[in-house]
């Protein structure tokens, strides 16, 4: 499917062909998941995913800057979407989960933000994609505050309305970073992000679906899944355990949201962010269905963001 769309990007021209090309990418990232270290196929597909886009980037209409930004002796990349260079856009940094890449977040730019007029620069976890020579630990969202850092130095975006926007293990970086860098952050929205519950008993950890389990392991640098061993360092990942929620509030306003039930990110870890957070606020999404859910949750998630950053 991947290589289909591809092929009909490569005979479209303009944002047609351009959007092929993406769709291209997302086939070849679906195709590799859940992204495991040391399968081939996995990084076959990457390759694909990330030439793909690249493909895409010369046909849409908007701007993509793939940006180094150095971090620990050797450079990140980090895809930039802007709706033109005419002059410095409001920016949100985006972060998915442990099992996605930058390239899957095409139609958030696309469908949501470039209408606002709001750029997007994205940005692989640690461990996984361009960020895969990085290790998973309790500090992972200093890649991010490395990112925060170079922001000033491009010329494209306004680093005085920057905004974070994360998706599970991404919203647990991003909420940490705003409380790291609130001088640096005006808005925060964290989506299904665990932040404290499940990190706090190894019977939790237990209820993971097993290829969630391997993805866990996979990131952490494990072979073999040993629950025991997992939950004594993954108890460092809480944000309570770490003392970031707990001791002082930030003032960049976090929206802290997941659908009602979310065994990873429980409406207590929600209530927990919005704690501490001035102006922050828990959402609960009840929805019959994930998708609807999701939608859902976007929709006020960009609406947080244009509020605080417009």
């Amino acid at each position: 499917m991947g290589t289909k769309h591809q092929k009909r990007g490569q005979e479209l021209d303009g944002d047609e062909g351009a959007d092929e090309l993406f769709q291209a990418a997302l086939c070849f990232s679906i195709a590799g998941y859940p992204h495991i270290k040391g399968d081939n196929l996995a990084i076959q597909t990457q390759v694909l995913a990330n030439a793909a886009y690249t493909e895409g980037a010369k046909k849409t209409r908007y701007t993509i800057k793939t940006i180094e930004v150095p971090f620990k002796n050797k450079k990140v990349p980090v895809n930039l979407h802007l709706p033109d260079t005419d002059k410095p856009y409001p920016v949100v940094i985006v972060s998915a989960g442990l099992d996605s890449l930058q390239t899957d977040m095409w139609r958030l730019f696309r469908d949501h933000l470039a209408p606002k007029n709001i750029a997007m620069l994205t940005v692989d976890l640690p461990s996984v994609g361009q960020s895969n020579r990085w290790p998973l630990n309790h500090e992972f969202s200093d890649l991010h505050h490395a990112v925060l850092d170079h922001l000033p130095t491009l010329p494209w975006v306004n680093h005085r309305r920057i905004g974070l926007l994360g998706f599970r293990f991404g919203g647990n970086a991003m909420v940490r970073l705003s409380f790291l860098a609130p001088d640096q952050v005006k808005a925060c929205v964290a989506l299904g992000a665990p932040v404290h519950d499940v990190f706090s008993s190894p019977n939790k950890l237990k209820k993971m679906s097993k290829m969630y389990l391997d993805v866990l392991a996979s990131r952490m640098g494990k072979d073999v899944v040993d629950i025991d061993s997992m939950s004594g360092l993954m108890s460092a990942w809480s944000l309570k355990v770490q003392g970031v929620l707990g001791s002082r509030k930030t003032k960049v306003p976090i929206l802290a949201m997941s659908l009602d039930g979310d065994p990873v990110s429980p409406h207590s870890d929600n209530q927990l962010v919005a704690l501490y957070s001035m102006g922050g606020r828990a959402k609960k999404i009840e929805s019959k269905t994930i998708t609807k859910g999701y939608e859902q949750s976007l929709d006020l998630a960009i609406k947080w963001l244009e509020d605080e950053l417009i």
